[in-house]
């Protein structure tokens, strides 16, 4: 009996675990780990986000945008616009790829072992290293935003060509970049709340999402780091603050209390 055409990466078999949806060539198919690296895994492909390649105040696409001020989420969430986007994902994913070799920011080290990647090679604990990366460098390494300043929200590339921003403009650019570098719409989003916002992030391998947030530099995971500064102020755990949550392809309601680690102060 022949055997049933492969939909989805639940067939997929053990020795070609990785689903690849849009190959640069060919049907959607299974693949191993270096076929997957080679063909599925490239720098922000033209099917990442269908906000890809339209500059900003175009107001495409369908999604909403909403912090303190209105409009279409492509505007603001430019998941791998060229080139300046495009060049962060290049960084992070070269990084995590080359094991720190190259221009990385000062936590690539960090990166790699809290990712798993420093001693486990696979798609999975790659992924969770660029996203680990990309917040580490909006955080603590403060690679691309530096310091807090109150403006009202711009485009990605606009906000990271100045440098320094308030807790909206951290929020986009987390988003974004995870979005670039291979997070879908589902796995990391903006959550705006009353007077505060951050992000929720489900990592490679992990059934729940965590709060994220790199304000001013800072550093938050819930369930992971234990300084939470703006906990105090505004709280975290009250989740009927997180609606809505939004991205570049999402604007709607937020995971419920249950989908999400609170971490200890909760």
């Amino acid at each position: 009996m022949d055997k049933p055409v492969c939909t989805s990466g639940h067939c997929c078999p053990s020795d070609k675990p990785n689903w690849c949806q849009q190959p640069d060539s060919g049907n959607a198919r299974c693949m191993d780990d270096d076929e997957y690296k080679e063909i599925c895994s490239k720098i922000c492909p033209n099917t990442i986000s269908v906000c890809y390649d339209h500059w900003h105040w175009n107001h495409y696409g369908t999604a909403q945008f909403y912090m303190n001020v209105r409009g279409k989420a492509c505007d603001y969430y430019e998941t791998c616009y060229n080139p300046i986007i495009q060049q962060i994902a290049k960084e992070i994913i070269e990084c995590c790829d080359n094991k720190c070799s190259g221009n990385c920011h000062a936590l690539c080290n960090k990166a790699l072992q809290d990712s798993g990647l420093s001693s486990t090679d696979s798609i999975e604990t790659r992924k969770k290293c660029y996203g680990l990366y990309a917040i580490y460098g909006l955080g603590p390494a403060a690679r691309w935003l530096k310091g807090y300043q109150i403006h009202l929200e711009e485009p990605a590339s606009v906000m990271l060509t100045q440098g320094t921003w308030m807790c909206t403009g951290y929020s986009i650019e987390v988003t974004t970049l995870l979005r670039s570098v291979g997070y879908s719409p589902m796995e990391v989003q903006s959550c705006c709340g009353p007077r505060h916002a951050y992000n929720i992030v489900k990592f490679p391998g992990e059934s729940k999402y965590r709060f994220v947030d790199t304000v001013g530099n800072s550093l938050y995971i819930s369930g992971i780091t234990s300084s939470d500064w703006y906990r105090v102020k505004h709280g975290y755990c009250r989740t009927s603050w997180l609606t809505p949550c939004q991205n570049d392809e999402y604007y709607g309601t937020c995971p419920s209390k249950s989908d999400i680690i609170l971490g200890a102060s909760c």
